[in-house]
């Protein structure tokens, strides 16, 4: 079987999978310059190559980070697994089972606080009166308060508002998993605000839950470049993404008392790891948490002597 063929059944794997359409295009990208690189049959690579695959230089002669080295292995190895199961290729040949992930330096999150937040919602409602502003402070709203990632507030659609019950029907998350998903107040009065001037949904009970002037589905892109204005105007001195709202809603739901566990779910998060570098506990946080701690009666004076 050719390499080419190899590739389109993986990637048709993941896309029933309902792998997104930016990790397909990432993945599609990552193994037809390994095919380019191998120069031969895919299936006869081994371990050297594949090191050498993922760590060479950049067009600019740049060495890779670690992070963009063990994206490209993370590619490589669910494509040669890909392969194992499908009985195109022995375990044992996996030329990616002994290549190591390289170790990251985990940095801190950026995330807003709630009074940035509110800061940046007070800017929105600067906004001359328009659908464009309820559709911003419904976009801000949602993020912010769900935690949700960017490429599942573009996909989401109108019908999957469940606004009685509160919450989205069939969220298309991360993995290809397909969840309801709780929402506060917050997000149904922004919505309901957004929904009652929204230019599609008179016309069709399905559509897109946020459009652009052209009434066509809101890109990612564009949701960036509005947030990036908005943070701007607001005065922020660091930059503020879609994601950022999403480390924020981790870090503040934790904040207000959600334990790990439950705050793992509401983010879709695989490993609990992840959700505890949104903790944040700080010398404060700290403090009072040992305070609980303290029993007077057992350390009275003298008592242990």
């Amino acid at each position: 079987m050719s390499n080419d063929a190899l590739l389109e059944d993986f990637l048709n794997d993941l896309k029933r999978l309902g792998y997104a359409e930016t990790t397909l295009k990432g993945y599609r990208q990552d193994l037809h310059a390994l095919a380019f690189f191998c120069g031969g049959p895919i299936t006869a690579m081994n371990q050297g190559t594949v090191e050498a695959f993922i760590s060479r230089p950049n067009d600019k002669g740049e060495t890779p980070s670690p992070a963009y080295r063990n994206r490209r292995l993370s590619c490589l190895r669910s494509f040669f697994r890909f392969l194992v199961r499908q009985g195109w290729l022995e375990d044992h040949r996996d030329p990616t089972r002994h290549v190591r992930f390289a170790r990251l330096v985990q940095s801190e999150p950026s995330f807003l606080s709630y009074a940035e937040y509110v800061k940046i919602i007070q800017t929105v409602r600067k906004v001359p009166k328009s659908w464009l502003r309820r559709r911003d402070l419904a976009i801000i709203a949602t993020l912010y308060n769900t935690g949700i990632r960017l490429s599942e507030l573009t996909a989401l659609n109108v019908e999957q508002f469940d606004k009685e019950g509160e919450r989205f029907v069939g969220l298309k998350r991360k993995g290809g998993k397909i969840k309801d998903l709780p929402v506060n107040q917050n997000v149904v009065w922004a919505l309901g605000a957004w929904l009652n001037v929204h230019p599609l949904w008179s016309s069709s009970t399905r559509c897109p839950m946020f459009v652009n002037r052209q009434n066509n589905r809101l890109s990612g892109r564009a949701i960036e470049k509005r947030i990036t204005l908005y943070a701007q105007k607001s005065g922020m001195d660091k930059p503020v993404t879609p994601h950022t709202f999403r480390h924020s809603h981790c870090t503040e739901i934790q904040r207000r008392g959600a334990e790990a566990r439950t705050a793992q779910a509401a983010m879709g998060h695989r490993r609990i790891e992840t959700t505890m570098r949104y903790s944040h506990s700080e010398e404060e946080d700290i403090r009072l948490a040992i305070g609980r701690l303290n029993d007077p009666k057992l350390w009275e004076k003298d008592e242990l002597e």
